[in-house]
């Protein structure tokens, strides 16, 4: 995490030095073959820019990519079957911006960086067409690829790697509620590489993945309108370390503004594959700075998870959110107890509202948060470098619960549950049902190392039951099953 704080302020202070004197290149239309782009050239993206035909495009460190402004949602869309290669360095990163001149930048000047692969999605007919305007290609001609399309068969599909990027005041808005965002992924398959890339004051959200497979690390919102991270149709890649920061008067009027949004897609169907993205090791900064700090109405949550999905947050950070959690929906509620979206290991600080559940009981809820703003908060990393940032004392990281075995499962009479503990804490055991009604709780002394609780379930109907440890800050959650013969 000190590295991605680190990079934050170098992906902010690099590229300071003049480029006034390099040369302008305006690109548009079609780019086939391989290209490269080098730092001693400014590239203006005049209009929507596509990869077509399998297309390698390869970007040097230190390059600057300009969006134009006066060109309506110029973009770069990376089509099906198409590759980008842009990996910059710490001190020299790749810049997409704006056109207009420094001082007169603004959220939505131009449209922002699409990337469509061949990962399946949850469309019917496994073929989805982006949001944001019309992205196909005027200029493909009859025949031609449709590049306003993602999605396919292969989770495993490579459209090349991002790296050390930053995206800024993308998000051109076509129609109320229909921009582009900061960095669109569509149907991209687990080949792709995408880390340190920074996302600041975008129109829309900043990161939304609709479908695919891919997986992030190191990545920063800054200071953008709608969502931070976005999950859509069938999402299902894994986003590790990152950081989320917003401005107190910046916020969506349409929609309103969450941290983390997700959908399985827009009206909650069961179709599959159902959006199961994992979130973990993130600090989300909401703008209530302070407890007399004033914000924009239209902000909502840290995290709004509904519409039938799966998203899991871990050893995370929420703080400053109007409301911390919303899990939304009946149908996210029965994912919630029967294990399918879990939020573990977090913390939810100075929220009004720290959960806020339409239905449920919400057990597999973390259950510390602090409510109330408290400006004196210090926070730190934690030592081990692998976690978020976090206020000191919430989180006990030396507290684990490793091993954790049920036998039998299914169980008729008496089942045992053997756990590990790395220290002496007490541990509660809690016998739930699958609508998260508490049938048993009891609190044992427990040892360093293996222990094994035997429980009697001879009780018990027939059925699915929810078995969660907690010892200290920790906690962990198995499903038991039992068949009465």
């Amino acid at each position: 995490m000190r590295k991605l704080l680190l990079l934050f302020v170098a992906l902010v202070a690099a590229n300071l030095t003049s480029h006034a004197a390099a040369p302008v290149k305006t690109i548009t239309g079609n780019i086939t073959g391989n290209v490269m782009w080098n730092y001693d050239t400014i590239y203006l993206l005049s209009g929507k820019v596509y990869l077509i035909n399998g297309a390698t495009l390869t970007i040097a460190p230190g390059t600057i990519i300009k969006g134009d402004y006066s060109a309506a949602g110029s973009a770069l869309i990376v089509t099906r079957g198409a590759k980008i290669y842009a990996i910059g360095e710490p001190s020299r990163p790749i810049v997409f911006t704006s056109s207009q001149t420094p001082g007169n930048r603004a959220t939505g000047d131009w449209g922002g960086l699409v990337i469509a692969g061949n990962a399946k999605v949850n469309v019917p007919g496994g073929i989805g067409t982006f949001e944001g305007g019309n992205l196909a290609n005027p200029n493909a001609g009859g025949g031609g690829p449709a590049d306003g399309q993602f999605g396919g068969l292969n989770d495993l599909d490579n459209s090349g790697e991002l790296k050390y990027v930053r995206i800024e005041y993308a998000g051109y808005p076509f129609a109320p509620n229909n921009e582009l965002n900061g960095l669109t992924m569509g149907g991209v398959g687990s080949g792709t590489k995408i880390s340190y890339v920074q996302v600041s004051y975008g129109f829309d959200d900043s990161f939304e993945w609709f479908g695919g497979t891919v997986s992030c690390n190191h990545l920063i919102s800054y200071r953008t309108n709608d969502d931070d991270f976005d999950s859509d149709f069938g999402f299902r890649g894994n986003i590790q370390f990152g950081v989320a920061m917003r401005d107190t008067a910046v916020a969506d009027a349409v929609s309103g503004a969450n941290c983390f949004e997700s959908d399985n897609d827009a009206t909650g169907t069961n179709l599959t594959p159902l959006t199961a993205p994992v979130y973990s090791n993130m600090t989300l900064v909401g703008p209530q700075f302070t407890p007399s700090t004033t914000i924009n109405a239209n902000f909502k949550r840290g995290a709004h998870i509904r519409r039938n999905s799966r998203a899991s947050i871990f050893n995370s950070v929420f703080m400053g959110w109007p409301v911390g959690i919303k899990i939304d929906g009946d149908s996210c509620h029965r994912n919630a107890d029967s294990l399918w979206l879990e939020v573990q290991n977090s913390v939810i600080a100075a929220s009004a509202l720290p959960l806020d559940s339409t239905a449920g009981a919400l057990w597999n809820i973390t259950p510390w948060y602090t409510a109330g703003g408290n400006a004196n908060t210090t926070y730190a990393a934690n030592s081990d470098g692998i976690g978020p940032i976090i206020p000191e004392g919430i989180y006990d990281i030396t507290n684990t619960i490793q091993m954790v075995d049920i036998y039998p499962n299914p169980a008729q009479n008496v089942t045992s549950l053997s756990f590990n503990l790395s220290n002496t804490k007490q541990a509660t055991i809690i016998l739930s049902d699958i609508s998260g009604n508490i049938l048993f709780s009891e609190t044992k002394a427990t040892t360093i190392g293996r222990n094994i609780v035997e429980l009697n379930t001879s009780g018990l109907a027939s059925g699915l039951y929810i078995i969660k440890i907690v010892a200290g800050n920790s906690f962990h959650s198995a499903k038991l099953n039992v068949i009465k013969m």
